[in-house]
């Protein structure tokens, strides 16, 4: 009976090494994995588009990327000055409130180019596939601090 339970125990073991092993492995390695070739290949897949429409949505797509990035880097901004802030005070200051409020408007501006771009890219496709991209997308927009190149190359 002693020895039923080790030889069982020894199996277990070796199973739950295995699984361990197997799940380091696909966790490790999915990060490793190059980036599709077209980062927007499932918005042509999904909503039906021609190699035209796609190209037009690709076109906007590159084209708003510099704008993004300025946004993106301002948000970093008014967030690094909230942060220097915050450990310098011990208290709520008018400063603190400013540097909050500037980072809000920040957010503000990036949503509302955001969503412009999207139904600038939307007026691209053709009527069916635009109702069902603008439903898709403009889901996904107001998640906090998520940047619309991330939303674009998300798959749903």
């Amino acid at each position: 009976m002693k020895r039923s339970l080790t030889l069982l125990a020894i199996v277990a073991a070796g199973v739950l090494a295995f699984c361990a092993t197997r799940w380091w492995r696909l966790s490790v390695h999915e990060h490793d994995a190059p980036p599709p070739a077209d980062p927007l290949a499932w918005v042509q897949k999904e909503f039906h588009l021609s190699d035209a429409e796609l190209a037009a949505v690709e076109e906007k797509h590159r084209a708003y990327q510099p704008k993004c990035a300025e946004m993106c880097r301002r948000i970093e901004e008014a967030n690094g000055r909230i942060a220097a802030l915050l450990q310098a005070s011990r208290s709520m200051t008018p400063e603190l409130e400013e540097a909050i409020r500037a980072a809000q408007l920040r957010q503000a501006e990036c949503q509302t180019a955001m969503l412009t771009h999207i139904y600038e890219t939307a007026a691209l496709m053709p009527a069916e596939a635009a109702q069902s991209y603008l439903k898709t997308v403009t889901s996904r927009v107001c998640r906090d601090g998520q940047c619309i190149m991330e939303v674009m190359e998300e798959k749903p």
